[in-house]
């Protein structure tokens, strides 16, 4: 027999579930705009990720309330899915196992996406670097954006020295 904090966690879990698939959706349409450098479309993600995570977050939060009120003796600790579901009667249990199993390997995909997408990024700014530091011929000094995507101060004086070869 379900409880009500026990359908409470379903429902966190489900939700949980939802944002992470929308989520890795989001990371697959920042990976196409990276691809095409579509700045526009970029900042629209980059809002829209950060409002995901705090989403996520504040689940995260709202799961943990849930199972401690159930548990009471945990109080002070921070449980895990596959533990907390060893505490269920057999029905619950697998319910839970089966959800949690969903939302591991979403936040694998979140991950892994998440790190394409951080090297795509770097790999381009280096590029780019490169790039303007040939054009510049200031080829071997720093580069000229930050990963912050910021602008650095490059010295633009004449060289004393002669670096044609």
């Amino acid at each position: 027999m379900t409880t009500p904090h026990y359908n409470k966690l379903m429902d966190s879990l489900e939700r949980q579930t939802k944002l992470a698939r929308s989520f890795v959706y989001l990371l697959d349409q920042e990976q196409a705009a990276l691809q095409v450098m579509g700045m526009a479309q970029l900042m629209k993600i980059s809002k829209q990720k950060e409002s995901g995570i705090r989403q996520i977050t504040y689940l995260d939060e709202q799961i943990q309330e849930t199972m401690q009120d159930m548990l009471p003796e945990t109080r002070e600790t921070a449980i895990k899915l596959s533990d907390f579901a060893s505490t269920l009667p057999a029905p619950e249990a697998s319910e839970l196992d089966e959800v949690r199993t969903i939302l591991a390997n979403l936040r694998k995909q979140i991950d892994e996406k998440n790190y394409v997408n951080y090297n795509f990024t770097n790999d381009t700014l280096q590029y780019i670097n490169d790039a303007i530091g040939l054009i510049s011929d200031n080829v071997g000094t720093e580069p000229i954006y930050s990963a912050r995507g910021l602008g650095k101060a490059v010295n633009r004086s004449p060289a004393l020295i002669s670096r044609a070869v």
